[in-house]
């Protein structure tokens, strides 16, 4: 893998990370309205949702010689109580 690949995979995985973020920060939300809702005694149902973590989110290969193969494995686990689909993951 030459530094052109890696500069790709860094892009790949900020993307990937941003996404996960947002998502991540937005169902964090969703859990606080949820809460605020049901301690004022409202009757609605609890919204069910994933939410991504990650172990960590980002990961730096350093000098790579071109021609080398390097990988590495994000962990990443569903902290919500519904199903968390990763769909149309693509290399850039």
């Amino acid at each position: 893998m030459n530094l052109k690949h890696v500069g790709r995979l860094a892009v790949i995985i900020l993307i990937f990370s941003a996404v996960a973020f947002v998502y991540g920060t937005e169902c964090s939300a969703d859990d606080t309205r949820n809460r605020n809702q049901k301690d004022k005694g409202s009757e609605q149902k609890q919204t069910i949702h994933a939410v991504i973590q990650f172990d960590q989110l980002s990961h730096d290969f350093g000098t790579v010689v071109q021609g080398s193969e390097v990988k590495h494995s994000f962990i990443f686990k569903n902290k919500g109580n519904g199903i968390l689909k990763i769909e149309k993951v693509k290399a850039g």
